[in-house]
């Protein structure tokens, strides 16, 4: 994830925004928490480092919809996309899988 753009921090990865966030927004375009047998994984950057990382089996994006303005949509959802790609994964929302124009 780190080469697709991410950065990482503890126990989850996110996205900046490019352009400068009024106080009330957020700085993220999205946050992706990872998950091995449904229990958050706890990665450090020497893990990754160390092991190259990727022990999990579920990544979920978040978008936060009401802090963020509407043009990052697109952005958030070409990411998604590319990580779904990347890693050969399905796309889900509400439990249902979607493609790039339904999400």
């Amino acid at each position: 994830m780190i080469s697709s753009g991410f950065k990482s921090e503890d126990d989850f990865y996110f996205v900046d925004r490019i352009d400068k966030a009024k106080p009330w927004q957020s700085i993220s375009v999205m946050i992706i928490d990872i998950f091995l047998r449904g229990e958050s994984v706890y990665e450090t950057k020497e893990d990754i480092q160390e092991t190259g990382g990727g022990k999990w089996d579920r990544l979920e994006a978040s978008y936060f919809l009401a802090s963020l303005p509407q043009r990052y949509i697109d952005d958030f959802s070409n990411k998604v996309f590319l990580l779904a790609d990347h890693f050969e994964l399905k796309v889900y929302h509400r439990n249902n899988e979607v493609n790039k124009i339904k999400l």
